[in-house]
């Protein structure tokens, strides 16, 4: 989500050691994209833009490395799924329930905030349980991004003052 800096947490998860790629949207401006590549690749943090890029994340996972989803977006079909988010219905990116209905994926929720001294914390949650999930292939693509939305809600309830989201969710 856009909780905190996952800039920074995803930029520091990479410093540690920890190989790291995220799947996010292009910038609009150029200049933006250019800045934007240059910080997320002297840190060695890969990018994978929205597009596109199924071959490419599977080939990342396959080699040990770790993709993050940022899934706070709104995305509307064919490529969001309406789920509930605070009470209302949000178009959400199916994109990860899709790599993990093809795939065993361990998915773990992760975030970072600032304490009151001004440190930066990560926080990564224990790897998400779905539970019975549906026979139909459909409904578990739903199910799967209503975990995930869940799983958001609870690290922004934890920290509402440091979710920044301006756009339509």
């Amino acid at each position: 989500t856009h909780l905190g800096n996952w800039e920074f947490g995803v930029s520091t998860a990479a410093l540690n050691g920890l190989p790291v790629d995220v799947v996010v949207k292009e910038a609009k401006s150029p200049m933006a994209q250019k800045f934007l590549d240059w910080y997320r690749n002297r840190f060695g943090v890969g990018i994978f833009f929205e597009t596109k890029t199924v071959k490419e994340i599977f080939n990342s996972i396959n080699s040990g490395r770790f993709t993050a989803f940022i899934l706070d977006q709104f995305m509307g079909p064919p490529v969001g799924v309406l789920v509930d988010f605070f009470g209302k219905p949000a178009g959400t990116a199916a994109g990860l329930a899709l790599f993990c209905e093809k795939r065993d994926i361990p998915v773990f929720p992760a975030y970072n905030y600032r304490d009151s001294q001004g440190k930066l914390t990560t926080v990564i949650e224990p790897q998400i349980k779905y539970g019975q999930l549906s026979e139909d292939r459909e409904t578990r693509i739903y199910q799967r991004t209503q975990v995930y939305n869940n799983a958001m809600e609870q690290m922004i309830r934890k920290h509402p003052e440091q979710w920044l989201w301006l756009h339509r969710r």
